[in-house]
């Protein structure tokens, strides 16, 4: 019997699609490993042991697992194996069988070679269904870089929460700038240029802002109502929060991602907040970083463009900046190739700090692609359809995350 026939047996009985079921039974193999295991093993990181049983039968019928009888000699204090019961200790010369009195008997087995080498080939052909074969190069290194990276992350990764991303919600804003003044607020958002449409905005073309501090707060309230209680295979914020690293970057005013970090929650910080970078890197909290501010203290949040001129021509904000860049691969994650406010940030920005980075996004076009390359930034592009979905996106960037590790 093939992989996907017993995938697809599996699939059935657990109600779920294949690509599910395969993440389950690549989860099941990686625990089990190349050894001897039982269903103690997996007691420990809370699998249900129906579950364990069921897959197990359906595992010995296509000849992947081979059964044992573990046995210890309590006289002897002795462990030894058996494929049949009953059959006589080699130790005390007593009968081993169920129940047993003399000896301590469990269940274990052992995975084929065979399935290990199938799931592998499964998963390359997932590798080639969600990446461009152009890139996979690219995905290649990063999983060199896999235990030296920082997740840098955009706005895309907190949409499925009912949150707006950047574009959008500058966009929204349109409706307080005066009727004859939207269209050239508009453009300036299109263009990327988000900041410097506030500072229009706000000067004098607005009959409900007028302030920075009213912006911040009006933004803060827009963020502070997530929705947090979608389906989990809805978003990718615990594939994020299980990336192995020291901390995350972010240019996200929400704290989200802080909810799926393994508690007790690491308080978010914003990156003035750090006073020594190395000391930051010795934590290994899995912190979250703000660098354009948080909703929970408004007054920290970048809104306007003289904001942001100064943040960057900040001389300790960008010797923070190098010192994280300089000794860390970046993975920009949320943000999209032809999003020209990332375009500029990373040009004007983080290309001049050195260092090569990695950005994971959806169809990536060749062109757009040399372009981030000859700036250090290797891109890995997500084979979606034109017309692709937020759930079709969430699947393929929690395949290329998960794929990282194995």
């Amino acid at each position: 019997m093939s992989l996907e026939t017993l995938m697809n047996i599996v699939s059935i009985d657990e109600k779920c699609e294949n690509e599910d079921t395969f993440e389950m039974i690549s989860y099941f193999n990686d625990i089990a490993g190349n050894d001897l295991f039982s269903f103690i093993s997996f007691q420990s990181i809370g699998y249900e042991e129906d579950r364990f049983n069921k897959l197990i039968k359906i595992l010995k019928e296509h000849d992947y697992v081979t059964e044992y009888f573990s046995y210890e000699c309590e006289l002897y204090e002795a462990t030894e194996l058996s494929e049949n019961l009953p059959f006589y200790c080699e130790y005390c010369n007593k009968e081993v069988c169920i129940p047993d009195i003399h000896h301590i008997i469990t269940l274990s087995y052992i995975l084929s070679e065979s399935f290990s080498a199938e799931i592998n080939d499964y998963r390359v052909n997932l590798r080639t269904k969600y990446i461009h074969k152009d890139f996979l190069i690219n995905f290649n290194n990063l999983k060199k870089d896999k235990n030296n990276i920082v997740p840098f992350l955009g706005s895309g990764i907190s949409t499925p929460f009912r949150l707006p991303n950047w574009k959008k919600m500058f966009l929204d804003m349109s409706e307080y700038v005066i009727e004859e003044e939207q269209t050239y607020y508009k453009n300036l958002v299109e263009k990327g240029e988000f900041f410097k449409a506030i500072t229009f905005m706000l000067k004098g073309h607005s009959r409900s802002f007028s302030t920075e501090k009213q912006i911040q707060q009006h933004i803060a309230r827009l963020f502070s109502s997530p929705n947090l209680a979608i389906d989990e295979k809805s978003h990718n914020m615990m594939d994020i929060a299980n990336i192995n690293c020291e901390f995350f970057l972010t240019s996200n005013y929400d704290s989200i991602l802080n909810e799926f970090i393994t508690r007790p929650h690491p308080n978010p910080l914003c990156i003035n907040d750090i006073e020594d970078v190395p000391s930051f890197f010795r934590e290994r909290k899995k912190r979250v970083v703000h660098i354009h501010g948080i909703i929970d203290r408004p007054s920290t949040m970048i809104v306007t463009e003289e904001n942001y001129n100064d943040l960057y021509n900040n001389v300790e904000f960008m010797n923070r900046l190098k010192a994280i860049f300089s000794h860390k691969k970046l993975v920009f994650i949320g943000f999209s190739f032809d999003d020209a406010f990332f375009s500029e940030f990373y040009r004007n920005i983080i290309a001049s700090l050195g260092g090569e980075h990695y950005l994971i996004a959806a169809n990536v076009h060749p062109f757009s692609s040399d372009e981030f390359n000859n700036n250090n930034l290797k891109t890995i592009s997500l084979n979606l359809p034109i017309n692709y979905s937020g759930q079709e996106y969430v699947n393929a960037l929690r395949f290329v995350l998960q794929d990282l590790y194995k």
